[in-house]
């Protein structure tokens, strides 16, 4: 039921893009290649509802900026959502020379960025063993240095070697959205609305005596030493009354998106971990995993020891979600309506990775939204559409199968996997994974038929 648009200046991207939709056969998502003065300039645009701008506002030239900031301007129509995600100072200072020192060792190499990033760290590590000064009198940066050995080279490349590396304050981005009529409305990490979930319990006191924002959230920025924001502003604020606020809340339905949590759960913050209330959580699991779903009217209604504000529980369930553990509900006749073109799209998605494709994604059409997939699954996602779901025999044959025609080997905390045996027991583990809780909370959502 949406138009979604794409753009990126590189033309392969687009290629692969469109490659993927016209595989799916979806005649709603359009892809064009375009950079931001094409489209701040570009009168045939429609007006969108939403605007996603996902590792890009702080890794641009200015004036580049300045053309993102004119589209949003031109294009976002009154009442729209524009998603900004940027890095922040308060979590950059020691990175930011060394970021500096990734880009010069660079600079001077032949070849593609992300293929440059093991030399450029093995310079690195060898000032470390060195014990240069900078790292003695950083010491938290080895541990960086040691998680960048096991992530994505492209994003490694795109986050370091980036010339233009520019982090910033919230009050900066707030100053500029607020050129084209766009003002904050909250976190789109969901555990940064809160303050006890957001800022250590010594720095509540100071937070709390905040009453401009724009403070506040930059009180919280260097509370939990944050690195990088995901923020979510809207062209014109219009304020509903409470009563208001609480019939849009009761429409609102949640499903699960992953089997019940077992015993204690913890849910992730800016901060780490935090353990969750059992009191608090257990009423509405116990609700949600019983019928499947559960409102926020019928979760009003579940009779607590402790009144619950219609607040706090919408805090409770943004914290599920934070946790991965619900996702809010598209309506059932939208889901009717996408469950064909999801289907054909995770189809889609099989063939591509199949055939040496790395999508980690399977849609829902139940929450409108992908939730993250192993290559392993997109491999069997026909056996396991199958009414009573695979036998663990079969999901290791075709994902060896699946293994074997996309040229690909197993990894084991990041090493190529060869002894035969210890193969098959990772396969035989997720196979057992796929035909357990997981496979039923996938089948409710409509995942794999």
């Amino acid at each position: 039921h949406a138009d979604v648009w794409g753009f990126d200046f590189n033309p392969a991207h687009i290629e692969a893009a469109n490659r993927l939709a016209s595989d799916a056969g979806l005649t709603n998502a359009h892809f064009r290649e375009a950079n931001f003065s094409d489209l701040a300039h570009d009168n045939s645009l429609p007006m969108f509802d939403f605007i996603v701008v996902h590792g890009v506002f702080s890794w641009i030239a200015p004036a580049i900026r300045d053309d993102l900031l004119t589209l949003i301007g031109r294009r976002l129509a009154p009442g729209g959502i524009a998603y900004v995600s940027y890095n922040t100072p308060t979590g950059w200072e020691a990175m930011a020379p060394l970021q500096y020192l990734m880009r010069l060792l660079a600079r001077g190499a032949q070849g593609r960025s992300d293929q440059l990033m093991p030399a450029v760290l093995d310079t690195i590590d060898r000032l470390v063993e060195a014990n240069a000064a900078f790292f003695l009198r950083n010491p938290t940066m080895a541990n960086r240095l040691k998680n960048l050995r096991s992530a994505n080279p492209r994003y490694v490349a795109h986050e370091y070697l980036n010339e233009h590396w520019h982090p910033l304050m919230f009050d900066d981005v707030a100053t500029y959205l607020d050129t084209v009529k766009c003002q904050f409305i909250g976190s789109a990490t969901l555990t940064d609305n809160f303050d006890y979930t957001s800022v250590p319990g010594s720095v509540l006191p100071v937070l709390g005596e905040a009453r401009d924002q724009r403070v506040k959230e930059t009180l919280r920025d260097f509370g939990n030493g944050q690195s990088f924001r995901r923020d979510v502003f809207r062209r014109g604020l219009a304020p509903l009354t409470s009563a208001e606020q609480l019939r849009v809340l009761d429409g609102i339905r949640v499903v699960a998106v992953a089997p019940r949590p077992a015993g204690d759960f913890r849910f992730g913050t800016s901060m780490g971990e935090m353990l969750a209330n059992k009191d608090v959580y257990e009423p509405l699991l116990d609700r949600l995993y019983r019928t499947g779903s559960l409102s926020f009217a019928e979760a009003r209604g579940i009779p607590t020891d402790t009144p619950r504000s219609p607040g706090a529980l919408l805090e409770s369930l943004a914290l599920l979600m934070a946790a991965s553990v619900v996702h809010l509900a598209v309506p059932e006749a939208l889901a009717t309506q996408a469950r064909p073109s999801a289907m054909a799209f995770n189809a889609a998605i099989s063939r591509l990775n199949l055939a040496g494709g790395d999508l980690g994604v399977l849609v829902s059409p139940e929450i409108g939204s992908a939730l993250g997939a192993t290559l392993l699954e997109t491999f069997v996602r026909n056996e396991l559409a199958t009414p009573d779901g695979a036998d663990e025999a079969t999901l290791m044959r075709q994902m060896a199968a699946g293994l074997r025609a996309s040229d690909r080997r197993l990894l084991n905390d990041g090493q190529i996997v060869t002894d035969a045996a210890e193969e098959e027991t990772m396969l035989r583990e997720t196979a057992k994974n796929l035909t357990g809780e997981q496979w039923t909370t996938r089948r409710a959502l409509s995942i794999y038929d």
